[in-house]
């Protein structure tokens, strides 16, 4: 039977008796480059700040030098896409831009999932470097007087605007030693000069890093738990709100990932994915969308637990 409690002290992770991160988890970056296709008109920008007898610096006129491509249309979008989706699996890791993923999600679901949208991504790149100077032609025209052949890159130099990279970094545990990999002498110096100064804000690093990963998750559930408590509303009519498969498919997603992230083992933490898994436990889109009652109950056990981290000391929400 599943803990149910009734509220969340958010405590600190002990870092002294936390399993290991490296081997428990890894850090990863992801950069993606995608010509955005644009360009400012200075030749336009003062004609317009003149007519309107405005000033030069509050008016920019941006040509859309690819306005005709539908290729490139798609690859931007699916780019968007993309980030969103690592943004969607991983946690932030104290700004670095590197995000923390624990090797369980990455190995069920990250990696298909970024392999997927890097082969879309090459995919639709080459139908776009395919149809390039067909697209110049047609966007040139599209723009009249304005069109500027100059404005254009080359053949590689507009491939060169284009690439993805997934880099993978090794999560340091706390108690690491920074010096590990220096001479016997060049250690013995560093650490006479250092003390524990470095080790010090090393493991304070690393114990604020897992607190604003973790943090992330809680405000990331409480928005979603907001969206779903508001699909499960039923109006003064009696009519009940849309239920929308996305907002239940987050939450149980989000649910999973309190297991998956919680790799300090906070009890807190896990007895809030086991409420939550209660709560929907037996519960489908389906089922909410025709019976009232389940909705209702539904709706007051989410309600119950978006209260509970409203109460978190350690969220701006």
């Amino acid at each position: 039977m599943n803990d149910v409690i009734t509220g969340y002290n958010n405590e600190k992770p002990d870092l002294s008796d936390m399993p290991s991160l490296s081997k428990s988890a890894k850090l990863v970056l992801l950069n993606i480059s995608c010509w955005t296709a644009r360009k400012k008109d200075r030749g336009v920008t003062e004609e317009v700040a003149i007519n309107k007898s405005a000033d030069t610096q509050a008016v920019s006129v941006n040509k859309n030098l690819m306005s005709t491509s539908v290729e490139l249309t798609e690859l931007k979008k699916h780019v968007a896409l993309w980030r969103k989706a690592h943004a969607r699996l991983t946690g932030p890791w104290m700004g670095t831009g590197y995000c923390f993923i624990p090797n369980a999600a990455w190995m069920m679901k990250y990696q298909k999932e970024m392999s997927t949208f890097s082969n879309k991504y090459d995919s639709l790149l080459a139908a776009f470097l395919s149809k390039y100077e067909q697209d110049r032609i047609t966007s040139m025209a599209a723009q009249g007087n304005m069109a500027d052949l100059s404005d254009y890159p080359d053949a590689m130099t507009l491939r060169n605007k284009f690439g993805w990279s997934l880099t993978y970094h090794p999560v340091s545990d706390a108690g690491d030693s920074f010096l590990d990999d220096l001479e016997d002498d060049q250690r013995a110096y560093m650490e006479e000069q250092l003390g524990d100064t470095m080790q010090g804000q090393h493991d304070k690093f690393i114990q604020s890093a897992l607190e604003g990963m973790v943090n992330n998750i809680w405000t990331r559930l409480y928005d979603n738990l907001k969206t779903l408590s508001s699909n499960l509303s039923v109006k003064e009519d009696g009519t009940p709100s849309k239920m929308y498969d996305s907002v239940f498919n987050t939450t149980v997603e989000l649910v999973n990932m309190m297991r998956e992230f919680n790799v300090t083992g906070n009890p807190q933490l896990d007895a809030m994915r086991q409420e939550l898994e209660s709560a929907l436990a037996g519960v489908s889109v389906e089922g909410i969308k025709h019976n009232i009652t389940l909705r209702e109950v539904t709706k007051g056990k989410v309600d119950s637990v978006k209260s509970k981290i409203e109460a978190l000391p350690s969220l701006d929400l």
